[in-house]
């Protein structure tokens, strides 16, 4: 089942632009390119080089793909998911942004009516009626029928991640917004987003002059500095940094020694002395140690 780019619905896959080029058909340097040049949407340039989403490339492809991935979907026709036309776009840049501007008030009576949405469906879906579960709610988050409701129909259809920024008091988004071309958005993204580091300030007069030949419109630097300033953390990492400062940001594992068995894990790790010798065949060099150590006992062998 592929969904198609009229449906809104992401899909999951991504390929590197060598296996692109194989598939399409194509040198790697005419896909790269192309990368650069914002004709696969949502394609980002990152620490293994051009990453692209299969949903941006050609249908037949998107399905010569999934039958190579599944067989047992060759049989299957494409299933077109049905747009929702009555459904407002909403600029999720700009919604992040309001909700980071916010107080902290704000912020918290947002989280807590997205939290009691959240609770109130999953009572629903447990098979509560509509009475008991709004009652529930009221006695937890101290919201009543009225505020839930409103909070209910604020969100209706909208990803769960942006419940909070629409749930702010009184937002209305940001209507003096300046206008942004999508593609040029994404080509934008596309070169800041490698591990070169290049500058923001060069990215957009590099973005500019292409967009002079593509009809691209421009906010002020200022406005797109912000939007690439309000990029998330872990894809500012990922593009910018690369995937050890990305693998990094998490926190390292952590294992009790308890939970192994006795001798069950060993482990060992050496070094160099900061001396040299002079062995008994006459060579010199500097000695190296090896420990190894049981993790249960903890005791260096």
């Amino acid at each position: 089942m592929i969904p198609t780019p009229s449906s809104g619905e992401p899909h999951p896959l991504t390929l590197t632009s060598k296996t692109a080029a194989i598939w399409l058909d194509k040198p790697d340097s005419s896909i790269r390119r192309d990368c650069r040049s914002g004709k696969y949407p949502g394609a980002i340039k990152g620490a293994e080089g051009w990453v692209i989403p299969l949903i941006a490339l050609p249908a037949t492809v998107q399905q010569r793909y999934m039958e190579e991935r599944s067989p047992a979907q060759v049989a299957a026709p494409p299933v077109i998911l049905p747009a929702l036309p009555d459904m407002p776009l909403l600029d999720a840049d700009a919604l992040h942004l309001a909700y980071r501007r916010a107080p902290v008030k704000s912020k918290e009576r947002a989280d807590k009516l997205a939290a009691a949405v959240v609770d109130f469906e999953d009572l629903r879906a447990a098979g509560m009626s509509k009475g008991n579960a709004a009652a529930q709610i009221k006695g937890v988050y101290q919201v009543d029928n009225a505020t839930l409701w409103r909070a209910r129909s604020r969100i209706e259809g909208q990803p769960i991640e942006l419940w909070a920024a629409l749930l702010l008091p009184r937002y209305k988004g940001r209507a003096a917004e300046a206008e942004l071309t999508p593609a040029a958005w994404d080509w934008i993204k596309s070169y800041y987003l490698n591990t070169s580091e290049t500058p923001a300030c060069v990215v957009i007069k590099e973005a500019k002059k292409e967009g002079r030949t593509r009809g691209w419109i421009f906010p002020s630097d200022k406005t797109i500095t912000r939007r690439i300033n309000a990029l998330p953390a872990t894809q500012y990492l990922l593009g910018r940094k690369g995937i050890e400062a990305f693998d990094a940001s998490y926190p390292a594992a952590e294992r009790d020694y308890l939970s192994y068995a006795l001798h069950d894990t060993w482990v060992s790790d050496g070094r160099n002395f900061d001396v040299f010798c002079m062995w008994p065949d006459g060579t010199i060099a500097r000695p190296f140690i090896v420990a190894w150590v049981d993790m249960r006992t903890r005791k260096i062998l």
